[in-house]
Formats: C-alpha cells, sequence, structure tokens
C-alpha cells in the first residue's frame, strides 16, 4: 500500500474505532450492529475492490447479511456467534486469496496476531511535506472571514425570526451540553472501549504483510498427485504396513501387502457393523417398545458411542486411503468394501436419527437433541465426502475444504430459527403427547419468558411426571414457577427503562 492509500486506511480506522465507540458503548447488539456492518463492508469493498469479482466472497456476504437480519430479528446468542464468524470470514477472503474456510481463518488470527505491526506499518517512515502546524494556520485564515460572516446573519436572521432563534437555541444547548458532558465521553472506561475498538478495525480493515496461510493454500489441489517414490516406500497405508512386516512388506509387493490387509480389515468390519446395523433394524426401525426401554440411556449413552464410532471410521477410510495406494490398479475390491462401509455407516446414522427422534417424541425438545440433528448433517456429508475422495482420488485438503463450507452453511441456517422459543412452542404444543422437560424450559432465555409465562398451568400439571426422567427436579412445589419469575425479573432488570437507547432495538425484545 503506497503511503497516501496507507495514510486513508488510516483515517478509516479510526473512523470505524469511533464508529464502534458511539454506537456499542453501554448497548447491546441490534439496530447498530447493522449499521457498523454496512460502514465495514464499503470500506473493505474501496480498500479491496477485487473482492468483489470473488464468488466465495459474494456468498459470503449473502450468508453475513442473513445472520445481520437475525441479530436485529432474533438477537440470540448463536446469530451473533455466526455474525462475528461470517464477518471475520468475508475480511479474509477479501484481503487474501483463499478457497478453504479453515487456511482463511489462519489468516485472520494472523491479522489479530500482527495487529499491531500492521498498524504501525501504515505510517511512513518519513515525509517531505509542509509542517502540519503552517497548513493548518493558513486554512484558519482562509474560513475566519466566512465565519464572521456567517454568524453576524445567524444573529440577524434570529432577530428576524422566532423559530430560527428557537432553532439556533436548541443547537447551542446541544452544543453545550455535549462539552459539558464530555468529561463522560473521555472516561478511562471509554477510553478503554476506544482502544477495543480500534483493534477490531485494525483486525478486519487492515491486511498483513506476512500471507503464510494464503501461499501454503496455493500449493494444495483437491486431486491427489501419485508420489514417485523407491520401491521401498509407497506412501500412506502401505509405508505403515512397511513397518510393521519387515523385509515381507518392502519392494514392488508393498502396495499389494498393503491393499490385502486394508481390504480384510474392512471386509471384518463390514460384517461386524452388520451385524450392528442389523440389531438395530430389527429393534429402532421396526419400531421401539417405549414402556420397556430407558429412552435416556438409550439416547445418551449409546448415540454417543456410535457417532465416535461413525467418526473412528472416516478416520480408519482416510488411513487406508492415503498415499499410492489410491492409484494402485489392483484395489478395486478394496474400494467396493469401502464403499460398503460408508453405506453402512449412513445406516448406522440413520440409527442415531432414529434414537433421537424417539427421544424428542417422548420427552420434548432441548438443546442437544436438536445439536445432535445438526451434528448428523454434518456426519451425512462427511462420509459423502469420503466416497467422493475415495472415487475420484481427492486429497485430504478436499475433505477439509468441502466439511467447513458445510460447517459454515450450516451455522447460518440455524440462525434463522429463534430455537428458544421453538423449542417452547414445540413442546407447549405437544404438552399431552411428552413428558415436558420442565426443569430444562424454565431456564430458557428470555425470548421464550412470554410462551413460559403463558402456560404456567402446564409447567405445574407436567411436574409430578419428572420424577423418573427430569434432572432438574427439585423439591418444592413451586420451584419452577420461582425460576421463571427469577427469569423474568432479571430480564426487566437488564431492559428497564431508558437503560438502552434506540440502537440496541431489535425486534425478539
Amino acid at each position: 500500500m503506497n503511503p497516501r492509500n496507507a495514510r486513508f486506511a488510516v483515517w478509516l480506522v479510526f473512523g470505524i474505532a469511533l464508529l464502534f465507540n458511539v454506537i456499542f458503548w453501554k448497548e447491546k447488539m441490534g439496530i447498530n450492529t447493522a449499521i457498523f456492518d454496512l460502514a465495514v463492508l464499503i470500506i473493505i469493498f474501496i480498500l479491496y475492490p477485487t473482492a468483489k469479482n470473488s464468488a466465495a466472497v459474494r456468498w459470503l456476504v449473502v450468508g453475513h447479511l442473513i445472520c445481520v437480519a437475525m441479530i436485529v430479528i432474533h438477537n440470540s446468542a448463536l446469530s451473533k456467534i455466526a455474525y462475528s464468524t461470517t464477518l471475520l470470514l468475508v475480511v479474509a477472503f477479501s484481503q487474501y486469496v483463499h478457497r478453504s474456510v479453515l487456511f482463511a481463518t489462519g489468516s485472520i488470527l494472523q491479522n489479530i496476531v500482527f495487529a499491531v505491526p500492521n498498524f504501525i506499518d501504515q505510517f511512513p517512515a518519513h515525509t517531505h511535506a509542509k509542517p502540519s502546524s503552517f497548513r493548518f494556520s493558513r486554512r484558519l485564515r482562509l474560513a475566519l472571514i466566512p465565519i464572521i460572516l456567517v454568524l453576524v446573519f445567524v444573529v440577524i436572521y434570529s432577530s428576524a425570526n422566532s423559530i430560527f432563534s428557537k432553532i439556533v437555541s436548541s443547537f447551542i444547548t446541544t452544543v453545550g451540553d455535549f462539552f459539558a458532558n464530555f468529561s463522560d465521553f473521555i472516561s478511562i472506561p471509554r477510553l478503554g472501549f476506544f482502544v477495543l475498538g480500534l483493534f477490531i478495525a485494525i483486525v478486519i480493515l487492515l491486511k498483513s504483510r506476512a500471507n503464510y496461510f494464503s501461499k501454503k493454500e496455493s500449493k494444495l489441489s483437491d486431486d491427489l498427485v501419485r508420489r514417485r517414490t523407491s520401491v521401498y516406500q509407497s506412501g500412506g497405508f502401505a509405508e505403515f504396513i512397511t513397518s510393521i512386516m519387515g523385509r515381507a512388506g518392502k519392494g514392488m509387493l508393498a502396495l499389494k501387502n498393503a491393499n490385502t490387509i486394508g481390504l480384510i480389515s474392512i471386509i471384518l468390519l463390514n460384517l461386524l457393523l452388520l451385524v450392528v446395523n442389523g440389531i438395530d433394524i430389527s429393534y429402532i426401525w421396526m419400531g421401539i417398545d417405549v414402556s420397556t426401554t430407558n429412552l435416556y440411556e438409550m439416547i445418551h449413552n449409546g448415540t454417543e458411542l456410535l457417532i465416535i464410532s461413525i467418526l473412528l471410521a472416516i478416520l480408519v477410510l482416510l488411513l487406508v486411503f492415503k498415499g499410492n495406494l489410491n492409484f494402485y490398479r489392483g484395489s478395486k475390491q478394496l474400494k467396493i468394501a469401502a464403499y460398503c462401509w460408508i453405506i453402512q455407516n449412513i445406516i448406522l446414522v440413520v440409527s442415531v436419527l432414529l434414537r433421537d427422534i424417539y427421544y424428542i417424541r417422548e420427552t420434548g425438545l432441548a438443546y442437544k437433541r436438536v445439536g445432535v440433528l445438526f451434528y448428523l448433517a454434518l456426519v451425512c456429508v462427511g462420509l459423502l465426502s469420503v466416497l467422493i475422495k475415495i472415487s475420484r482420488r481427492k486429497s485430504i485438503y478436499f475433505l477439509l475444504r468441502v466439511n467447513t463450507w458445510a460447517v459454515m452453511i450450516l451455522l447460518v441456517f440455524s440462525t434463522t430459527i429463534n430455537w428458544d422459543e421453538y423449542i417452547a412452542s414445540y413442546n407447549f404444543n405437544h404438552k399431552n403427547e411428552i413428558i415436558m422437560p420442565v426443569g430444562f424450559m424454565v431456564t430458557l432465555s428470555g425470548k421464550a419468558i412470554p410462551l413460559l409465562d403463558q402456560n404456567r398451568a402446564a409447567l405445574i400439571e407436567h411436574k409430578v411426571k419428572l420424577k423418573s426422567l427430569d434432572q432438574w427436579n427439585y423439591n418444592c412445589e413451586d420451584c419452577y414457577l420461582k425460576v421463571l419469575d427469577e427469569q423474568i425479573r432479571q430480564y426487566k432488570l437488564e431492559h428497564g427503562t431508558n437503560k438502552y437507547t434506540w440502537l440496541s432495538w431489535n425486534s425478539a425484545d
């Protein structure tokens, strides 16, 4: 960046820091977030004009604007996390050349670590310009006569027009109040908040000179490239087999031996998983007797272990199909066995999904039960991407790129639902069909308070059903209502009269 552009960037950094200070000081995120975001996006595309040509940037901006809208509409913690995440990714993809979320995250961390040096770099070591004091005095002399003329005519018009006089008096009073309260603006806490805003502005507006992650990613490809190795080393799983088998695994037979061992291993794992899936299909898919089943143990113990097993299955396939074994001509049967293993793991995902659905059907919605649904969606993306990796000889980089983008898409989508309100609404609508998790529901955020307050009778009614299932059970009869009343009291205390201005406005509140 040349000195002139660097000075311009510095002024923009200070401008964003000042804007941050004015609209967020003693406010919560709301309309102010949309104002701040609009200013930041405009400046990013001014400083980095080529960014608008990137399809990734355009899609990220769309997702980011959805998150901004959800802050104004839902104002949930999830929408705020998604907003911050997508904003930083927009910054990373605008400033650097990236294709994956993972490496873009590295570039943002680089901006954070080197924020102070990046800011100092914007100031030139020397300048031959005229002294600033000389320029200021010259401009002051030029403005002196116009200022005097304006003041004279303001006095005349004020005397001749009472309405204009009131406007002038109001303006003078406002200016006077500003200077009277200026000590609040320059208080130590406010200065600290300005420093925070300055740091945030530096991170999101100034690009680091060290393009480490961008350069690193530019060397990576979605497609695997066969390594020309010695006859004693074939890469990946073959090298691991060589280290175990010694001489028997060396030379031209290394890939063949690795293929054979991998094939036997995956066939045995397929047979083992076939038994597990057979049990699940007969026991869970064909219907489950709720009266004789411990649903809590089934979902909390069984689901966690099955999810771990699916992740380990993905890891096994990545270890086997690493290195030159991907290019071995005799690996057709190994690939077929791997496809069967992936399909069986997808069946296992369905079994886990049914477990979660049964639990929701009997005991209602809660955060973790919804989280399992999202997690299973990501697991399916992971399994399908591994299948593509094996069939089309894709790299680990391809897997990381595809799956991190899937995480981001799911994160943006998840912000479009007010989960606290949705969970409360679902549970109350199905109150005659489920054993409602009352202890959990009264701890929901303020977004669900109106629904909870309107359904106090249902909360008391379901208390008697919670003795065997609810881990938030209380001994006293009205403890749930006391928790709800405390939630309401805290909300009113936090959102008291005149505590926030219009800058914090959001639809949820």
